[in-house]
């Protein structure tokens, strides 16, 4: 096989309490030898992509930040031949809310806030190979949608 591609990651400070950042990443992996060569590698998505915002509404005592993630299609784990469907592209958003005060910190987040529907990974049958394969046949594992996560601690 053999993979290539382009990352760029990038932080703008607006001010003091403001950060703007976002990523973005072109990849291509294709088999380069053998009875698959020139196709898709499974599981690896051609662009992925983040933007974000982070906000010091009060210093470091009561902060936001927000993240908008998008993973592109790409094929299914077992998918060699390429001739099943792809993994659809997904976006999601996440918020969180926190803080610190000395060693305590806490915080507040809700990930997949729009409650989008996706699946992450999935493997196809093996067509044209094993049993009762056939096209459009594949074993998709969903994410949970709308998650809240509450945390607080002590470092030492």
């Amino acid at each position: 096989t053999r993979r290539y591609g382009h990352e760029t990651i990038a932080t703008y400070r607006v001010t003091d309490s403001l950060r703007l950042k976002g990523g973005a990443a072109f990849t291509r992996a294709k088999f380069v030898e053998g009875i698959f060569a020139g196709n898709d590698v499974p599981l690896v998505s051609t662009w992925t992509g983040n933007v974000g915002l982070s906000w010091d509404i009060w210093q470091k005592f009561l902060t936001f930040d927000t993240v908008v993630r998008y993973v592109g299609q790409r094929r299914m784990d077992n998918d060699q031949v390429n001739l099943q469907p792809l993994i659809p592209a997904h976006t999601v958003v996440d918020l969180r809310i926190g803080g610190e005060i000395d060693k305590f910190f806490w915080s507040f987040a809700v990930q997949n806030v729009f409650d989008v529907d996706y699946f992450d990974y999935a493997i196809a049958s093996p067509y044209p190979y094993g049993f009762n394969s056939q096209i459009g046949t594949y074993n998709a594992y969903p994410q949970p949608g709308r998650s809240y996560m509450m945390k607080a601690g002590v470092t030492w």
